[in-house]
Protein backbone atom coordinates (compact mmCIF):
# COMPACT_ATOMS: atom_id res chain seq x y z
CA UNK A 1 0.00 0.00 0.00
CA UNK A 2 1.26 3.44 -0.87
CA UNK A 3 1.62 6.79 1.28
CA UNK A 4 -0.99 9.30 0.34
CA UNK A 5 1.51 11.61 -0.05
CA UNK A 6 4.72 10.28 -1.28
CA UNK A 7 7.14 13.22 -1.42
CA UNK A 8 10.52 13.26 -3.81
CA UNK A 9 12.35 16.74 -3.52
CA UNK A 10 15.05 17.03 -6.29
CA UNK A 11 16.42 19.68 -8.25
CA UNK A 12 13.92 22.25 -6.86
CA UNK A 13 11.00 19.97 -8.04
CA UNK A 14 8.22 18.44 -5.62
CA UNK A 15 5.99 15.51 -7.06
CA UNK A 16 3.43 14.65 -4.63
CA UNK A 17 1.64 10.74 -5.10
CA UNK A 18 -1.61 10.49 -3.77
CA UNK A 19 -5.01 11.38 -4.85
CA UNK A 20 -5.52 13.29 -7.19
CA UNK A 21 -7.00 16.53 -5.98
CA UNK A 22 -5.11 15.93 -2.42
CA UNK A 23 -1.60 15.91 -4.38
CA UNK A 24 -2.59 19.09 -6.28
CA UNK A 25 -3.34 20.95 -2.93
CA UNK A 26 -0.39 19.72 -0.98
CA UNK A 27 1.78 20.43 -4.23
CA UNK A 28 0.09 24.42 -4.24
CA UNK A 29 1.05 24.79 -0.09
CA UNK A 30 4.75 23.59 -0.98
CA UNK A 31 4.91 25.96 -3.85
CA UNK A 32 3.56 28.90 -1.90
CA UNK A 33 5.83 27.77 1.13
CA UNK A 34 8.88 28.12 -1.62
CA UNK A 35 8.15 31.16 -3.23
CA UNK A 36 7.67 32.82 0.56
CA UNK A 37 11.62 31.25 1.19
CA UNK A 38 12.91 32.50 -1.76
CA UNK A 39 11.47 36.13 -1.28
CA UNK A 40 12.74 35.86 2.40
CA UNK A 41 16.07 35.65 0.70
CA UNK A 42 16.61 39.23 0.19
CA UNK A 43 18.47 40.75 -3.14
CA UNK A 44 16.48 42.58 -5.46
CA UNK A 45 15.19 41.05 -8.21
CA UNK A 46 17.13 37.74 -8.09
CA UNK A 47 15.07 36.14 -5.50
CA UNK A 48 11.73 37.70 -7.23
CA UNK A 49 12.84 36.09 -9.85
CA UNK A 50 13.43 32.94 -8.44
CA UNK A 51 9.92 32.79 -6.83
CA UNK A 52 7.90 33.93 -9.48
CA UNK A 53 9.70 30.78 -11.26
CA UNK A 54 7.73 28.40 -9.09
CA UNK A 55 3.86 27.14 -10.38
CA UNK A 56 2.68 27.44 -6.98
CA UNK A 57 -0.75 28.51 -7.98
CA UNK A 58 -1.20 25.59 -11.06
CA UNK A 59 0.89 23.33 -10.52
CA UNK A 60 1.22 20.89 -13.27
CA UNK A 61 -1.28 17.38 -13.09
CA UNK A 62 0.23 14.02 -13.73
CA UNK A 63 -1.10 10.49 -13.60
CA UNK A 64 0.02 10.25 -10.21
CA UNK A 65 -0.34 13.53 -8.81
CA UNK A 66 0.89 16.98 -8.91
CA UNK A 67 4.64 18.24 -9.72
CA UNK A 68 5.57 21.66 -8.21
CA UNK A 69 8.80 23.05 -9.39
CA UNK A 70 10.71 26.12 -10.19
CA UNK A 71 12.19 26.90 -13.73
CA UNK A 72 14.48 29.72 -13.18
CA UNK A 73 18.44 28.47 -14.33
CA UNK A 74 19.64 28.92 -10.99
CA UNK A 75 16.92 27.46 -8.74
CA UNK A 76 18.54 24.19 -8.30
CA UNK A 77 22.27 25.64 -7.95
CA UNK A 78 21.11 28.27 -5.00
CA UNK A 79 19.57 25.20 -3.08
CA UNK A 80 22.52 23.15 -3.44
CA UNK A 81 25.28 25.29 -3.87
CA UNK A 82 28.57 24.69 -6.12
CA UNK A 83 30.52 25.89 -8.89
CA UNK A 84 30.00 28.35 -11.15
CA UNK A 85 32.55 28.86 -13.81
CA UNK A 86 33.71 30.38 -17.27
CA UNK A 87 32.77 30.68 -19.74
CA UNK A 88 28.91 29.43 -19.06
CA UNK A 89 26.78 26.27 -20.38
CA UNK A 90 23.53 26.96 -19.19
CA UNK A 91 20.50 29.49 -20.73
CA UNK A 92 21.68 33.21 -20.66
CA UNK A 93 25.00 32.54 -20.54
CA UNK A 94 27.64 35.20 -22.32
CA UNK A 95 30.42 32.45 -23.46
CA UNK A 96 32.22 35.11 -21.43
CA UNK A 97 36.46 34.31 -20.47
CA UNK A 98 36.08 35.15 -16.87
CA UNK A 99 33.65 35.44 -14.28
CA UNK A 100 33.28 38.90 -12.60
CA UNK A 101 33.10 39.49 -9.00
CA UNK A 102 32.55 43.30 -8.45
CA UNK A 103 34.37 44.90 -5.16
CA UNK A 104 34.17 48.46 -4.47
CA UNK A 105 32.01 50.73 -6.15
CA UNK A 106 31.18 48.19 -8.92
CA UNK A 107 29.77 46.01 -5.84
CA UNK A 108 28.04 48.64 -3.93
CA UNK A 109 26.15 50.33 -7.30
CA UNK A 110 25.98 46.44 -8.31
CA UNK A 111 27.02 46.93 -11.52
CA UNK A 112 27.90 44.23 -13.92
CA UNK A 113 30.99 45.48 -16.29
CA UNK A 114 28.63 47.10 -19.13
CA UNK A 115 27.19 49.02 -16.13
CA UNK A 116 30.61 50.51 -15.50
CA UNK A 117 31.22 51.53 -18.33
CA UNK A 118 27.46 53.35 -19.47
CA UNK A 119 26.87 54.05 -16.38
CA UNK A 120 29.89 54.96 -14.09
CA UNK A 121 31.93 56.44 -17.28
CA UNK A 122 34.84 54.01 -16.69
CA UNK A 123 37.06 52.85 -19.07
CA UNK A 124 38.04 49.61 -17.88
CA UNK A 125 41.59 47.93 -18.10
CA UNK A 126 42.43 44.49 -16.94
CA UNK A 127 45.99 43.66 -14.74
CA UNK A 128 47.14 40.36 -13.44
CA UNK A 129 48.97 40.11 -10.39
CA UNK A 130 52.06 38.56 -9.24
CA UNK A 131 49.84 36.36 -8.01
CA UNK A 132 48.57 35.40 -10.77
CA UNK A 133 44.55 37.33 -9.63
CA UNK A 134 43.18 38.90 -13.07
CA UNK A 135 42.01 42.22 -11.56
CA UNK A 136 39.69 44.63 -13.47
CA UNK A 137 40.40 48.51 -12.77
CA UNK A 138 38.79 51.72 -13.94
CA UNK A 139 39.29 55.12 -14.08
CA UNK A 140 36.61 58.03 -15.54
CA UNK A 141 38.06 59.67 -18.43
CA UNK A 142 35.94 62.91 -17.98
CA UNK A 143 37.71 64.03 -14.42
CA UNK A 144 40.89 66.52 -14.70
CA UNK A 145 42.86 63.83 -12.05
CA UNK A 146 42.11 60.37 -12.97
CA UNK A 147 41.66 58.08 -9.98
CA UNK A 148 42.14 54.33 -10.89
CA UNK A 149 39.50 52.43 -8.72
CA UNK A 150 39.55 48.83 -8.26
CA UNK A 151 36.33 47.50 -9.78
CA UNK A 152 36.34 43.49 -10.23
CA UNK A 153 38.39 40.96 -9.42
CA UNK A 154 37.78 38.10 -12.42
CA UNK A 155 37.86 34.73 -11.97
CA UNK A 156 37.51 31.26 -13.97
CA UNK A 157 35.54 29.44 -11.44
CA UNK A 158 33.86 30.30 -8.14
CA UNK A 159 32.34 28.08 -5.47
CA UNK A 160 29.24 29.34 -4.44
CA UNK A 161 27.46 28.20 -0.58
CA UNK A 162 24.03 26.76 -0.99
CA UNK A 163 21.35 29.47 -0.23
CA UNK A 164 18.58 26.57 0.55
CA UNK A 165 15.24 28.11 0.04
CA UNK A 166 13.30 24.88 -1.12
CA UNK A 167 11.52 23.81 1.67
CA UNK A 168 13.07 20.73 3.33
CA UNK A 169 12.66 18.75 6.79
CA UNK A 170 9.98 20.68 8.80
CA UNK A 171 8.83 23.52 6.71
CA UNK A 172 8.36 20.82 4.04
CA UNK A 173 6.36 18.78 6.86
CA UNK A 174 4.35 22.24 7.69
CA UNK A 175 3.72 22.93 4.11
CA UNK A 176 2.15 19.14 3.35
CA UNK A 177 0.13 19.43 6.47
CA UNK A 178 -0.96 23.06 5.19
CA UNK A 179 -2.30 21.31 1.84
CA UNK A 180 -3.60 18.62 3.37
CA UNK A 181 -5.93 20.88 5.73
CA UNK A 182 -6.43 23.13 2.70
CA UNK A 183 -7.65 19.30 0.91
CA UNK A 184 -9.68 18.70 3.85
CA UNK A 185 -11.14 22.07 3.70
CA UNK A 186 -12.34 21.60 0.13
CA UNK A 187 -13.67 18.10 0.67
CA UNK A 188 -15.90 18.40 3.69
CA UNK A 189 -12.72 16.13 5.42
CA UNK A 190 -12.67 13.51 3.30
Amino acid sequence: MTMPVEINPRHSVLTVVGGRRLAYEVAKAVGFAAQKNARAQGGQSFWASVANSVNAQNPDRTPQGALVGATHAAGAHKQHGGVIAAPGKGEGSRQREFLTIPVGKARQMRWNVDDARTKGGYTLFRVKAKSGKVLLFGYRAELKRRKVELLFILRKSVWQRAYPWWPEGSALTKAVKAGIRAHQELTGGA
